[in-house]
C-alpha cells in the first residue's frame, strides 16, 4: 500500500495511541496546520478497510483507529514496511507508477503530493502529467487539472479499469508461464517478487486474499487456466474490489452473449465467493465484467477441451485452416496435417477473439524473447495473419503474433523431427579407386549421416551402365554423369564436403514431401469460371456502392438484404483496405445463399467520393454460410492472391475478364502444385 508521506506519519501517531488523538496534537507532530490534517485523513477509511478498520472522529475529541488487536497490528506491519518514496529505474517507469497511482485515486490528489511520493519537483510531475494525459486519451479517458486543489482523471469506470489493468501488466515482469508449479504459496512468491513499486500500488492484503479465494474456488479455475491467465485474473479482482470498495463498480451493462452457462457459473460462484470474503457487493454489470475476463483466459492445455467445444466455433475453424494454409504456403512445406497446431491454435484463437470483442489486450511476456530468438519466424507469421485481416478484418497485436509464432515454432520442430524420423534417402557411393575405397568411404558416411536409410558403394560402371535401384544421391570422387543428384567430394570427406552432402540429403526430404501430396481437396473451378470483372463509379457513397455491387450479382433479389446486412456489419467495424494497392475488400458469409460470387471492379473514373480516396480497384466476395471445403480452399485463395500476386493489379486494370481469370487460375495452379 502507498501513503503519502504525511498520511503515513499520522497513521503512525494514530496507532500508538488508543485514545483519541486531536487534530492539534497531530498537526504539531507533523508540524503542519489542522486543515492540513483535515484534507490528509480524507477518504482514509477507504485505505483502511482491507484492515477491517475504521477511522472514528468524534468533535472536540480528535480521531481514533477502531478495530481489533490483530488487524492494528496488520496494519502496523504494512505502515512499516511502506516507503514514502515510490522506487522506480527510469522516467519511463516513474510516468508509468505515477499513472496508475492517478488512476487508483477516488479523490483529487495535490502535485505536492505526487512530488513526495516519487521524490521529485512538482515541475517534474506536471511534465510527466503532460505526457501520462496523451496515453489516458488512447483509453478515452480526460487527466483534469485544478489550481490549487490537484488532479484527478475522469471517464468511464469500465476504461479506468482497461488502463490500470493494461499498465499493471506491462509492468509485472512476468516470467515464463511453467516458472511455477501450481498452489498457493509459488502463486503467492510470484507477486512478492515483483517490484514493489507496483505491489504497493496494489493492496498486499486484498491480492492474497483474492489468491486464497480463487485456490480454494469449487470450481477449481486455478488448474484449468495458464498461469499467465491466473495471474490476469487476480489482478483483476484485486482491482475490482478495491475500485467497489471505493464506491467505483462498473455499472453499465457490457453487449455480452452469454452463450456459455458453465463460464457463466464459474463466473457467478467466483463473484460469490470473493463477495463474502470481502463483504462488498458486486452490481450485475461486474459479474459481465468478471466473465468477460474468463472468456479471454486460455486453457491450460488444449486437450481440456472437448473436440466438440473445439469445433463448435466455426468461425475460429475457417480462420485456423486459411493460417495454416497461407504459412504452408510462405514456408513451401505443408504443415495442414499437423493435428497439434490446429487444435493449439483453436485453443488460442477461441479466447483471442472474445478479448478482440471486448476491446481487451494480452500482453505477451515473452514477446522480447521471441523477437530476439525467433524474429525471422515473427515476421513470417505476422506475414502470415494479413490473410486474416483480408478476410475477417481482424488485426492481431504484435503479442498476439508473439504467441502464434511459439505455435509455428513448434510445429516447425515437430516437421523437422518427423523428417528424420520418416523420410529415407538412399545414397550411392562411387570413387575412381575401385570398389574398396567406395566401400570404406560409404561407411563413413553412414556413420556421418543416421539419417540417410541406405548408403550403398557403386564401382564407375554401375554408375555407367545405372546398374543400381532405389538411390536417390550420389556421392562420387570423381566427374561423372548422373541422371540424378551428384556430390562431388574428396576422398578425405573434409567439412566443406559434409556440408555439401548435408545440404543435398536436406534438399532430398523437402522434395519427398510436396506441398500437394496431402492436400486431396481440389478448388472449386466453378468459382474461379465465373469471376467477373466490372466497372464502378466511385464517385458514390459507400452504401451506394456497395448496394450497385449486390444488383450486379447473380444471387436471388430476396437475399440482397442480407447480403447488404452482413456487408454492413463487417464495414461498420472497419473497412479491408490494402493500402499499398489502393485495393478495397467487401465479403460476408451468407446464411441462405445459393452460390459463392466473386466481383472485382475497377473505378470508371477519376473522379472519387470521400469514402473511395485513393481507391482505385477492389474486389466483392460472398459465400454460403456454411460452405463446402473445396468453396473455402478457393475463396481463401483468391483472397490470398491479393497479397502474393503480382499479376493481379495489372490484371484488373487492364479490363480484360479473361485476362484475370487466367492470371488467378496460374496463381491457384502454382499454389497447388508448388
Amino acid at each position: 500500500m502507498i501513503y503519502s508521506p504525511r498520511l503515513l506519519e499520522i497513521l503512525k501517531v494514530l496507532v500508538s495511541h488508543d485514545d483519541y488523538v486531536s487534530t492539534h496534537v497531530l498537526a504539531e507532530a507533523l508540524s503542519v496546520s489542522n486543515r492540513t490534517v483535515f484534507r490528509e485523513i480524507q477518504n482514509v477509511n477507504y485505505l483502511l478497510e482491507p484492515f477491517n478498520i475504521e477511522l472514528e472522529s468524534k468533535s472536540g475529541f480528535g480521531y481514533k483507529l477502531r478495530g481489533s488487536p490483530e488487524d492494528v497490528n496488520r496494519l502496523i506491519q504494512s505502515l512499516e514496511s511502506s516507503q514514502n518514496i515510490l522506487p522506480y529505474r527510469n522516467a519511463d517507469e516513474r510516468r508509468e507508477l505515477l499513472m496508475i497511482e492517478c488512476l487508483m485515486q477516488t479523490s483529487m490528489i495535490k502535485l505536492s503530493n505526487l512530488a513526495s511520493i516519487f521524490d521529485v519537483s512538482e515541475g517534474t510531475i506536471s511534465r510527466d502529467l503532460d505526457i501520462i494525459e496523451e496515453k489516458l486519451k488512447r483509453h478515452h479517458l480526460k487527466l483534469i487539472r485544478r489550481q490549487g486543489y490537484g488532479i484527478e482523471i475522469e471517464g468511464r469506470e469500465e476504461d479506468v479499469r482497461k488502463a490500470i489493468i493494461e499498465v499493471v501488466h506491462q509492468q509485472l515482469a512476468l516470467q515464463n508461464e511453467t516458472l511455477f508449479e501450481r498452489c498457493h504459496q509459488d502463486i503467492v512468491q510470484y507477486f512478492q517478487n515483483q517490484e514493489s513499486g507496483i505491489l504497493g500500488l496494489l493492496n498486499q492484503e486484498t491480492v492474497y486474499n483474492v489468491i486464497d479465494v480463487l485456490e480454494h474456488s469449487s470450481t477449481q479455475i486455478v488448474s484449468k487456466i495458464t498461469e499467465h491467465s491466473y495471474i490476469g485474473l487476480v489482478i483483476h479482482l484485486t482491482i475490482a474490489v478495491e475500485r467497489i470498495r471505493a464506491g467505483d463498480a462498473v455499472l453499465s451493462n457490457l453487449n455480452l452473449t452469454y452463450d456459455d452457462e458453465a463460464l457463466e457459473s464459474v463466473a457467478k460462484i467466483i463473484i460469490s465467493d470473493i463477495e463474502s470474503r470481502f463483504n462488498v457487493t458486486f452490481p450485475e454489470a461486474e459479474v459481465g465484467y468478471v466473465l468477460m475476463h474468463l472468456k479471454g483466459t486460455r486453457p491450460r492445455n488444449s486437450s481440456q477441451l472437448s473436440q466438440e467445444q473445439l469445433m463448435s466455433n466455426y468461425e475460429c475453424m475457417l480462420m485456423v485452416e486459411s493460417l495454416v494454409s497461407r504459412f504452408s504456403n510462405i514456408m513451401d512445406e505443408d504443415f495442414r496435417d499437423d493435428e497439434s497446431l490446429m487444435t493449439g491454435l483453436l485453443a488460442h484463437l477461441k479466447p483471442t477473439l472474445n478479448r478482440l470483442d471486448y476491446g481487451l489486450e494480452i500482453r505477451n511476456p515473452l514477446l522480447e524473447e521471441i523477437k530476439t530468438q525467433y524474429g525471422e519466424l515473427l515476421k513470417i507469421v505476422k506475414e502470415t495473419t494479413d490473410i486474416l485481416y483480408l478476410e475477417n478484418n481482424l488485426k492481431l497485436s504484435d503479442d498476439e503474433i508473439g504467441y502464434l509464432t511459439l505455435h509455428f515454432g513448434a510445429a516447425i520442430e515437430r516437421m523437422k523431427l518427423n523428417d528424420t524420423v520418416n523420410k529415407s534417402v538412399n545414397i550411392g557411393v562411387v570413387c575412381a579407386s575401385g570398389i574398396g575405397i567406395s566401400a570404406l568411404l560409404a561407411s563413413r558416411i553412414k556413420s556421418t549421416f543416421m539419417d540417410a536409410d541406405e548408403v550403398i558403394a557403386l564401382s564407375v560402371d554401375d554408375v555407367i551402365n545405372k546398374s543400381y535401384k532405389n538411390i536417390d544421391l550420389l556421392v562420387s570422387t570423381l566427374e561423372i554423369e548422373s541422371d540424378i543428384p551428384i556430390v562431388n567430394v574428396n576422398s578425405l570427406l573434409r567439412n566443406d564436403d559434409i556440408l555439401a552432402i548435408r545440404t543435398a540429403l536436406d534438399g532430398l526430404k523437402k522434395l519427398h514431401s510436396p506441398m500437394g501430396d496431402s492436400d486431396n481437396i481440389d478448388y472449386s473451378w466453378q468459382v474461379i469460371e465465373n469471376i467477373r470483372l466490372v466497372t464502378l463509379d466511385l464517385n458514390r457513397n459507400k452504401e451506394q456502392v456497395i448496394d450497385n455491387l449486390i444488383q450486379q450479382s447473380n444471387s436471388d433479389q430476396g437475399i440482397h438484404p442480407k447480403i447488404r446486412e452482413g456487408i454492413m456489419n463487417r464495414e461498420n467495424r472497419d473497412s479491408v483496405i490494402v493500402e499499398d494497392l489502393n485495393f478495397v475488400m467487401y465479403h460476408a458469409k451468407i446464411e441462405g445463399l445459393q452460390f459463392p460470387e466473386v466481383i472485382f471492379f475497377k473505378k470508371s473514373n477519376k473522379k472519387t467520393s470521400v469514402d473511395y480516396q485513393n481507391i482505385e480497384r477492389g474486389v466483392f466476395m460472398i459465400v454460403p454460410y456454411p460452405t463446402s471445403k473445396d468453396v473455402r480452399k478457393t475463396m481463401s485463395t483468391i483472397t490470398a492472391s491479393v497479397l502474393d500476386c503480382e499479376l493481379l493489379v495489372p490484371a484488373i486494370d487492364s479490363g480484360n475478364q479473361e485476362v484475370l481469370i487466367q492470371t488467378i487460375t496460374k496463381f491457384m495452379e502454382d499454389k497447388r502444385y508448388g
